[in-house]
C-alpha cells in the first residue's frame, strides 16, 4: 500500500556526500519493494557547492572537504547512468545563490560556471557529453523584476545551448535543453504588510511562466519571517492553478519572444553573463573562485549593495521604505510541529538501531571506510549500497567517509 517508485517521480534534496548515501537507502528500498532500479524516475539535487555559498568559506566546509564532495557527486551521476536510466543525475541549484543577495546576472554565471565544472569532470571520466547532458537539470529563483527575471530565463536557455554545442561537441538537442525548475525569491517578502506577498508571489510566478520554467514551487506568503502554514502553502498552489488554468498564459511557449524589451534585455543579461563567465574562468574556474573565497566576496559585496538600495530607498519595497504603516503590528501566524514531534524521532531511531546486528554494522562501517581510502578512485556507490543493506544510519555512513577521507569535525 506505499507509493510505487517505478510509477512517481520522485525529487530528493539532498547533497553530497549524503546525496550518494540516501540514493543507496532509495535503491535499497526498491529492491525490497521488488521494484527493478532501471524503471526509477526522478532527480537528485547531488550538487556539492550551492548549499555551502553564502556562509564563510570556512563554515560552508565545516563538515565535509569540497574535492571529495565533488568526487562523489560524480560517481553518483555516472552509477546513475549505468543504472537507473530515466533518473536526472544533477539538478545544479542557482536559487541558493540568489537568495544570498546576488543580482541575476551573479546567479546565472555562478550557477554555469558552477556546471562547467561537473560536465568537465564526468568528461575526463570518459563519458560522453550527449550521454549525460541530456539528464543534468537547473534549480533557478525567479526575483521581483518582472521582465528581468522572464528575460534570465530566456538567456539560460541560449547560453546554455551554445556552451554544450560549441565548447563540448554536443550533438543530442537534448543535451542542449536547459531544464529550469524555479521556485520564486523570498527576498522580495517581508514581514511588514504580510499580505502583499500573495501579491508577489503571483507576479512573481507569472513571470517564471512566461520565461518558460519547466515548473514551478510558488513560495508562500509568510516565507518572509517563518516556514509556511498549511494555508499559506494552499494559497500558493492556488495561486498557480490559477494562472495555469485561467489566464491562457501557457497556450503558447516563449509568448513574449519578439518583443523588442524583452529581446533586449535578454541580449544585455546573455552579455553580461558571458563577461562574467569569462572573469571567473581567467581566475581557474569556479571551485578555485569558491576555495580562494573571491565567490563568497563576490557575494558579500552584493549583499551590502541590496541592503544600500533597500535603505536609500533606490530599491522600493512596499510596506519598507515606501507607503509605511507605523502603526502596523504585525500579526504572524507561525507553522508549530507537534511539540512531540523531536521525541518522536528520537525514540524511532533508538528502536531502528535495536533491530540490528551491531557486529554487521560495525563491519559494515570499517569496510566502508577501508574500501574508500584504498580505492579513491572507484566508484562509491557500490559499496554504499552494500552497507546500507546493514540497516547502518546516514549519519554513521558520513562519519565513516569522514574517517576515509582523514576529515575531522572540531565541534565548538
Amino acid at each position: 500500500g506505499g507509493i510505487p517508485l517505478d510509477k512517481v517521480s520522485t525529487t530528493l534534496i539532498v547533497n553530497p556526500p549524503y546525496s550518494a548515501i540516501h540514493m543507496a537507502m532509495y535503491l535499497l528500498t526498491a529492491k525490497r519493494e521488488g521494484v527493478d532500479v532501471s524503471s526509477l524516475i526522478g532527480t537528485m539535487m547531488n550538487c556539492a557547492i550551492t548549499q555551502l555559498v553564502g556562509p564563510t568559506y570556512q563554515s560552508g566546509t565545516h563538515f565535509f572537504p569540497v574535492d571529495p564532495a565533488i568526487k562523489i557527486a560524480c560517481d553518483l551521476m555516472e552509477y546513475c547512468l549505468q543504472h537507473i536510466p530515466r533518473w536526472n543525475i544533477i539538478n545544479i541549484n542557482s536559487r541558493n545563490i540568489r537568495e544570498t543577495g546576488v543580482n541575476a546576472v551573479q546567479e546565472v554565471a555562478f550557477v554555469f560556471s558552477l556546471a562547467l565544472e561537473y560536465v568537465r569532470s564526468m568528461v575526463a571520466r570518459g563519458i560522453e557529453i550527449d550521454r549525460f547532458a541530456p539528464r543534468i537539470a537547473f534549480f533557478s529563483s525567479v526575483h521581483i523584476d518582472f521582465l528581468e527575471e522572464i528575460a534570465k530565463l530566456r538567456a539560460m536557455r541560449r547560453i546554455w545551448a551554445r556552451l554544450m554545442k560549441d565548447t563540448f561537441g554536443a550533438k543530442n538537442p537534448k543535451s542542449c535543453m536547459c531544464r529550469i525548475a524555479v521556485q520564486t525569491s523570498s527576498l522580495p517578502l517581508t514581514a511588514q504588510q504580510p499580505l502583499n506577498n500573495i501579491v508577489r508571489a503571483a507576479i512573481q510566478t507569472l513571470a517564471t511562466v512566461l520565461g518558460g520554467s519547466q515548473s514551478v514551487h510558488t513560495t508562500s506568503y509568510d516565507e518572509g519571517y517563518a516556514l509556511p502554514t498549511e494555508e499559506a502553502q494552499v494559497l500558493a498552489i492556488r495561486t498557480q492553478q490559477i494562472i495555469a488554468y485561467e489566464t491562457g498564459v501557457c497556450r503558447t511557449a516563449d509568448p513574449l519572444g519578439g518583443s523588442y524589451v524583452i529581446e533586449k534585455l535578454t541580449d544585455e543579461l546573455e552579455e553580461r553573463v558571458m563577461s562574467l563567465m569569462e572573469i571567473i574562468e581567467k581566475k581557474g574556474g569556479f571551485l578555485e573562485c569558491f576555495k580562494s573565497q573571491w565567490i563568497e566576496n563576490e557575494i558579500n559585496g552584493a549583499r551590502y549593495e541590496y541592503a544600500r538600495q533597500l535603505e536609500a530607498g533606490e530599491q522600493i519595497q512596499i510596506g519598507v521604505n515606501m507607503e509605511r504603516d507605523e502603526e502596523e503590528e504585525v500579526k504572524i501566524n507561525i507553522f508549530r510541529q507537534a511539540s512531540d514531534m523531536q521525541e518522536k524521532r528520537i525514540r524511532s531511531i533508538r528502536e531502528y538501531k535495536k533491530s540490528r546486528d551491531g557486529d554487521k554494522v560495525r563491519r559494515a562501517l570499517e569496510n566502508l571506510t577501508k574500501q574508500v581510502k584504498e580505492k579513491k578512485q572507484e566508484n562509491i556507490l557500490p559499496i554504499l549500497v552494500e552497507v546500507a543493506e546493514q540497516k547502518v544510519t546516514a549519519g554513521e555512513m558520513s562519519n565513516a567517509l569522514r574517517e576515509a577521507y582523514d576529515f575531522k569535525v572540531h565541534y565548538v
